[in-house]
């Protein structure tokens, strides 16, 4: 049901940015980047919605609970808006959590199976002749300097480390921020955590993902567990570059999607839909021990 509802939601989303494309196109790609308009989304938002709902819809077609039309507009819908973005992070992110995700069920499903060797034939293919056309999308016109240092980031995570700190702003950090220092964006969950919540709340942070990612790898085959995987590993790819598992925001939604999926397997699994049994007395117990003789 939380899927469900989730990826209706993503789809009306993912519509008004489209419909705000349609209508302004010049302000849609002002930045030479995707961006909302008639309800302003900034180009890394817009790249979170679609690659997940693309990993989502993917997944549910590998399971065979997507019919495959379906399964293939939107799918492609979403690359395409993707790669308008030009966000190479949530990209990456979701093609690590689908090969995961995908992984999972390679041994239960010769869909995924027949899907993945076309896919390592086609990425080949596209390796030895389209080089060229990836190098240039993934560069996105930066010079070598800000390749290495990720577009500035490592300068403000640097800064940060850097910054003077007491042995308690050390464990518990300075209080929570909009996850920025003097005025530029952090742009990492990790060093944010840090920042805010100190060592205490980076490993609670890392924690809280592990125990999920664990608890997926021993669930049983099946749907929840492949959904979930993705969302977990698209959530920790995208901790590097992105913020938000410190904080509400859509990573902790997307995480907290995984859990209930892992919650609704384990129920699953251990049949824990329990009837409880009738309250007898010692009287009520005699009489139906001795119904099937009176009845003959």
């Amino acid at each position: 049901l939380l899927v469900r509802v989730y990826l209706r939601t993503m789809t009306v989303v993912l519509g008004v940015v489209l419909l705000g494309l349609v209508l302004s196109p010049s302000a849609a790609l002002a930045q030479g980047r995707l961006a909302g308009t008639l309800w302003p989304f900034p180009p890394t938002q817009v790249a979170h919605f679609a690659a997940v709902t693309t990993g989502l819809i993917i997944l549910l077609w590998l399971c065979g609970l997507l019919s495959g039309r379906v399964a293939l507009f939107v799918a492609a819908l979403g690359s395409v808006i993707v790669l308008l973005t030009h966000t190479r992070t949530a990209l990456l992110a979701m093609v690590a959590g689908i090969l995961v995700g995908g992984l999972s069920l390679f041994r239960a499903k010769s869909r995924v199976r027949k899907l993945f060797a076309a896919a390592g034939v086609i990425v080949s293919i596209g390796a030895i002749t389209l080089s060229g056309v990836i190098a240039t999308f993934l560069i996105r016109g930066e010079s070598g300097q800000q390749l290495t240092t990720l577009t500035g980031r490592t300068d403000v995570w640097h800064a940060i480390l850097a910054e003077p700190r007491n042995g308690f702003q050390e464990l518990f950090g300075f209080g929570l921020s909009n996850l920025s220092f003097n005025g530029l964006s952090i742009d990492s969950n990790w060093v944010g955590s840090y920042l805010d919540l100190g060592l205490i709340g980076a490993i609670l942070t890392g924690v809280l993902l592990l125990f999920v990612l664990v608890n997926a790898y021993f669930q049983p085959l099946g749907p929840p567990r492949a959904l979930a995987l993705f969302l977990v590993v698209y959530c920790l790819v995208s901790s590097f570059t992105e913020t938000g598992l410190s904080a509400p925001s859509l990573y902790m939604l997307d995480l907290t999607l995984a859990a209930s999926l892992l919650v609704s397997a384990s129920q699953t699994e251990r049949g824990d839909v329990r009837v409880r049994p009738p309250r007898m007395t010692v009287g009520r117990r005699i009489a139906s021990d001795q119904a099937p003789e009176n009845a003959a």
